[in-house]
C-alpha cells in the first residue's frame, strides 16, 4: 500500500521535474523580461517636495557642511606648524585679500547661510522638544520663521 503511493509520489515528482525544465529560465532572463515589463522603484522624484522633509534634509547637510568645515579648519590649523604651513590671522587675511570680490562674497554667503540656517533650525528643534508648535500650523510656521531668519542673517554676515 504505502509502496504504491511511494511510487505514484515519484511519478508525479518525475512529472514535475520533467516539466520544469522546459519552463524555468535562468534568472537574469527572467530580470531583464521584469524590467521592460514592469516600472522602476518609487524614488523621490514621485514625490511634491514638502517644506517638513526639505527643510529636514536641508538642516543634515548643512550640519554636515558646517561641522565638516570646522573639523577640516581644526586638523589644517593643528597640522600646518607640522608642515611648514602659516595660518596666523595675518596669513589668512592676506590670502583673502588675493581673492576677487565676488568669489568672496559667494563663499562668504555659503559659510553663512549653512551657519545661519542650521542654527535657526536647531533652535526650531529645540523649541520643539518643549511641545510647542508641533502641530501640521506649527511645523509651518516655525519653518516659515526659520527660512526669514536665515535669509536675514545670511545677508547680514555675508555684506556687514
Amino acid at each position: 500500500m504505502f509502496a504504491a503511493r511511494k511510487a505514484e509520489a515519484k511519478t508525479e515528482a518525475e512529472t514535475e521535474l520533467k516539466a520544469e525544465p522546459e519552463t524555468v529560465e535562468p534568472q537574469s532572463v527572467v530580470a531583464a523580461r521584469a524590467l521592460k515589463h514592469r516600472p522602476v522603484s518609487p524614488h523621490l522624484s514621485i514625490y511634491q517636495p514638502q517644506m517638513s522633509w526639505v527643510m529636514s534634509g536641508l538642516h543634515r547637510n548643512m550640519g554636515v557642511l558646517v561641522g565638516g568645515g570646522a573639523y577640516l579648519w581644526a586638523a589644517a590649523y593643528g597640522l600646518a606648524p607640522l608642515v611648514g604651513a602659516d595660518l596666523s590671522s595675518v596669513a589668512v587675511a592676506g590670502a583673502l585679500a588675493t581673492v576677487p570680490a565676488p568669489l568672496l562674497l559667494a563663499a562668504k554667503a555659503l559659510v553663512a547661510g549653512s551657519l545661519s540656517f542650521h542654527s535657526f533650525n536647531g533652535i526650531r528643534h529645540l523649541w520643539w522638544d518643549t511641545g510647542r508648535s508641533v502641530t501640521n500650523q506649527g511645523v509651518f510656521n516655525t519653518g516659515y520663521a526659520v527660512i526669514a531668519a536665515s535669509v536675514l542673517a545670511t545677508g547680514y554676515l555675508t555684506f556687514f
